[in-house]
């Protein structure tokens, strides 16, 4: 939710202390993070170090399902003693020929990550000049915080008017005090397309009082 990025050398270093399994849920990081888009693992540069690893087809792979790799022995395991698997069906074929070709664009073409990066780097750097107040985020999410929902409610309105749709997110979802707007942004957005994004941001924030 607030685009951070859990401590994995350190949660890595306890597990091995105490004789512990550490898997890494990377539904974010999956084909984002990491000099590959491996994920959060390849980069804190830990993939021999966690024993398996789950993550989405659903986000940056663009088709849907989920994956968990790891050895043959917990595989397994999972297959044979996980109820949610067991009582499951296989993805359509669309789906998972959808995820293979996602699968070797991550591989064969690392420039779309470094245009995702220097997208999330300009709309950051824009929404922070602004005035808005950021979480510390390390990822391409960018969470706005607002603090009162109806607050966020209000700002989410001004920017529908201004032709951006962001809903407010509240609590329960996250705690009191803390509802957000919460955007990324993509590989394929174009520069001028992220500056249209600003004023817009930069126009609501203002008739909502929040800058």
């Amino acid at each position: 939710m607030d685009g951070d990025l859990a401590p994995l050398p350190e949660l890595s270093r306890l597990a091995q202390a105490y004789e512990a399994d550490l898997y890494v849920d990377d539904a974010h990081g999956t084909g984002v993070m990491g000099p590959r888009g491996q994920g959060t693992a390849e980069h804190f540069g830990l993939e021999a170090s966690i024993p398996f690893q789950m993550g989405t087809l659903g986000k940056a792979f663009g088709s849907s399902g989920a994956y968990l790799a790891g050895s043959s022995t917990v595989i397994q395991y999972l297959m044979n003693s996980s109820r949610s698997f067991i009582f499951t069906t296989a993805p359509p074929p669309g789906s998972a020929a959808a995820a293979t070709a996602a699968l070797r664009i991550v591989q064969r073409e690392p420039e779309r990550r470094a245009r995702l990066w220097a997208n999330r780097e300009r709309l950051f750097t824009g929404l922070t000049g602004l005035g808005f107040t950021l979480s510390s985020t390390v990822s391409p999410i960018l969470p706005i915080l607002v603090g009162n929902a109806d607050r966020a409610l209000s700002f989410a309105e001004h920017l529908f008017r201004e032709g951006i749709y962001a809903p407010a997110i509240r609590p329960p979802t996250v705690p009191d005090a803390t509802s957000r707007i919460r955007v990324t942004v993509t590989s394929e957005h174009q520069p001028c397309q992220i500056d249209q994004a600003l004023a817009a941001f930069q126009r609501a924030g203002q008739s909502a009082g929040l800058i």
